[in-house]
């Protein structure tokens, strides 16, 4: 997965070189442009996760994909569990954040993966939206739960949640999100692991992306 992700850095950086000339020509901000291939492409590696996932799993059709990764239909009269581990991984990251930018350095301090200039013109924004709000959390869950932490369990619980938790916080390159990523990660791991289906634990990231999101805008 690192590997990958790197390819997919290098192509995009690729792709932002070759088109330079042209958004020169036509007088776009270059953060615009890049910003636009880089959530493209990151649009696109989440869709290849799923399809990594589907082709891992043998699964030959949607159904036969959410059996394997155990995505079940959602149990309605707890979807508050979810939502109040939100609400607490809200209150421990901004915890962290104000701890961090106490005791320095500068490193350590948790960043937003999604830049303020999403809002730059409506195409970026609505490309950041179905990263964040959609394909991010799903295929995220799809892939580190749904396949890690369902594969890992047989060798039980601890290498289930910690092992899918540390990849997961480590694939986000940002040094200060690292620590609050991996406690999220947890989190998410064993609202997975608790009732055996991958329901809640997308619930989760799509509410803990779309408040995100919603307050990165807000604030921008």
């Amino acid at each position: 997965m690192f590997t990958l992700q790197l390819i997919v850095g290098l192509a995009i950086v690729g792709v932002a070189g070759l088109f330079s000339l042209e958004r020169a020509a036509s007088g776009e901000p270059d953060s615009a442009g890049v910003l636009r291939i880089g959530l493209a492409a990151t649009i696109a590696f989440d869709v290849f996760m799923v399809i990594l996932v589907a082709r891992l799993t043998s699964s030959k059709s949607p159904k036969e994909l959410m059996r394997a990764i155990a995505l079940r239909s959602p149990d309605l009269a707890n979807i508050w569990v979810p939502a109040l581990a939100v609400l607490a991984m809200y209150g421990f990251v901004a915890g962290y954040a104000g701890l961090a930018r106490s005791l320095g350095p500068d490193w350590i301090v948790p960043r937003s993966t999604i830049p303020d200039e999403i809002t730059a013109d409506p195409w970026t924004l609505l490309l950041a939206g179905l990263l964040t709000c959609v394909f991010a959390p799903v295929a995220e869950e799809v892939f580190y739960r749904g396949l890690l932490t369902r594969g890992l369990l047989r060798w039980g619980a601890y290498p289930a949640l910690v092992v899918p938790a540390v990849t997961f916080s480590a694939i986000h390159l940002d040094p200060g999100s690292f620590v609050p990523f991996v406690v999220v990660g947890l989190v998410i791991g064993w609202l997975y692991w608790r009732r055996g289906s991958l329901t809640d634990a997308i619930v989760f990231h799509l509410l803990f992306n779309w408040t995100s999101f919603v307050l990165l805008v807000a604030t921008s």
